[in-house]
């Protein structure tokens, strides 16, 4: 039995005009990030992408999401703020709220509010996924524990796991001490794994 795969392709163009400047380097990284770029667009298709002012704003943006996510990786004091918004879960036969979802938040000194869909493919991409993801279980598990302490104790939280997170070795050990040291119930905490990072490496993970 014959089988075929379709493979793609992509190339980066980057244009040096006239009184343009040749730093080496520089350009060898422009087109770089071109080239990548027309890969990553949409899987197996052949992409162009050209290295323009569009792309340079996309990347300065990347790059300043980037340092923010560090910075709340790094608890330096900075003015960015990563924290969680609850979006209640109801039973429908009852009426009554059983659960919360705990989503992800990041404010940004100047870049302001930065949605999800932004900022946890950056974070996913620069495994910084793991660090933040950390204090996001801790949020949420703090969250959790008031819940207990205010007599909600059979309300449970669901949280966004990255698979970066899942498969990093200590994962499970880190998990299971705070919830011992937050005293919640194991039960109540439920995981979601997100599905971005499946669609690039599934068989691994």
């Amino acid at each position: 039995m014959l089988l075929t795969e379709r493979i793609g392709g992509g190339i980066g163009i980057l244009e040096i005009g006239q009184g343009s400047e040749l730093d080496l380097d520089l350009l060898l990284s422009r087109v770089l990030i071109a080239s990548e770029r027309s890969f990553s667009r949409l899987g197996k298709d052949f992409e162009i992408c050209f290295y323009d002012d569009e792309l340079e704003a996309m990347v300065k943006r990347e790059s300043d999401i980037m340092k923010a996510l560090s910075a709340v990786a790094a608890d330096d004091g900075s003015n960015n703020e990563l924290y969680l918004q609850y979006q209640p879960i109801m039973d429908l036969k009852t009426g009554l709220i059983v659960g919360f979802e705990a989503l992800a938040r990041l404010r940004a000194g100047e870049l302001g509010s930065i949605s999800p869909l932004e900022f946890i493919p950056v974070a996913e991409k620069t495994k910084l996924i793991i660090p933040v993801g950390d204090k996001v279980i801790a949020k949420a598990l703090h969250f959790l524990s008031r819940l207990r302490m205010l007599g909600y104790g059979k309300v449970f939280v669901s949280i966004n796991i990255s698979a970066f997170q899942l498969l990093s070795p200590d994962f499970s050990n880190k998990m299971l001490k705070l919830i011992s040291k937050m005293r919640v119930d194991p039960a109540n905490v439920c995981l979601e794994i997100t599905e971005s990072v499946f669609f690039t490496d599934f068989d691994s993970i």
